[in-house]
This record gives C-alpha cells, structure tokens and sequence, in this order.
C-alpha cells in the first residue's frame, strides 16, 4: 500500500515539474547514453590498439610533417604537444571509465530532477554555475565561442536557483 502511494507521489510530482526542468532532466538522459557510449568505444579501442598500436601512433606523429614543424619553431610547445599526445594515448581506458562515471552521475541527475529532488537542483546548479565561470574565464582570454556556454549555462544557473516555479516545484522556500 506504502508503495503505491509512493508512485502515485512520484508521478505527481513529475507532472507538476515545470517544462525546463523535465528538459534538462531529458539531456542528462542524452548524456548520459553519449557519455556511457564513448566510454565503452573508449575501452574498446584501447583494448583493440594496444601498446604495439599506441607506440605506432607515437611513432607516426612524431614523423608528421605538423610536428617537424611545430619542432622547428616552437621546441617547448612540441614537446608539450607529444608529452600530453602521449598521456591521452596511454590513459584512453581510464578516460573511458571516467566518462562512464560521468554518465551513471547524469542519469543520476537526470532521475533526481524528473522526480523533484532538491539535491539534483543544487548539483545540477552548481555544474551550471562552474560552466558560467569556465565561459567567463574563456572570454577574457578571447575565446569569443565562450559566449554560448556563458549565456547557456548562466541561463540554466538562474533558473535553477532563481526561479519562483522551479523553487516551489523543489519546495524551497
């Protein structure tokens, strides 16, 4: 009977949860298959390359015509480039088991957002507030492309935050 009454209580809750809350719960949905999907293409693939693979690609870029010339004329930032080429390579496992991890936490966040919980408001808030910053900290550098994540995820903070229905659908006071 209790639990019943607990999705009969989940249901209206969803069905009160304002529009802008059910589509961000919908995209943490999306993002979640994309992110579990490059995860495991990921694990995939490191296991496919291999070593032999991975130092056969190490190989051929450090003999691109692109790195030569980055050689020639910046020494530092060539070395930089295979240092950090070489780290993505080698680590593309662990970077697909993160991913996956990401993607279990959005379904997570998705899941707590369609059913009105506030935790799911305030995590999915701070990203967007974090996002907000990182699209700040982009346009003083000039990366003028940093205007979309500013506005989009400014946008998604405030109404998360600020919103008179999102509060009352989250019953924060």
């Amino acid at each position: 009977m209790k639990k019943k009454l607990q999705k009969s209580d989940n249901r209206a809750i969803a069905k009160n949860m304002p529009l802008g809350v059910k589509i961000l719960a919908i995209l943490n949905y999306i993002s979640t298959v994309m992110l579990v999907l490059i995860g495991i293409v990921l694990i995939i693939l490191t296991s496919a390359v291999g070593k032999v693979g991975i130092d056969k690609i190490q190989q051929e870029y450090v003999n691109s015509a692109d790195y030569q010339q980055l050689l020639q004329n910046d020494p530092t930032v060539a070395q930089t480039s295979l240092t950090f080429t070489l780290l993505v390579l080698k680590n593309l496992q662990y970077i697909g088991i993160i991913l996956i991890l990401l993607g279990v936490l959005c379904f997570f966040l998705g899941r707590g957002l369609w059913k009105g919980k506030n935790w799911a408001r305030i995590v999915e808030a701070v990203f967007a507030v974090f996002g907000f910053v990182v699209g700040v900290a982009g346009l003083v550098s000039l990366n003028f492309s940093a205007v979309f994540n500013v506005l989009i995820n400014g946008l998604i903070g405030w109404y998360l935050l600020f919103n008179k229905n999102v509060l009352r659908a989250f019953n924060v006071k």
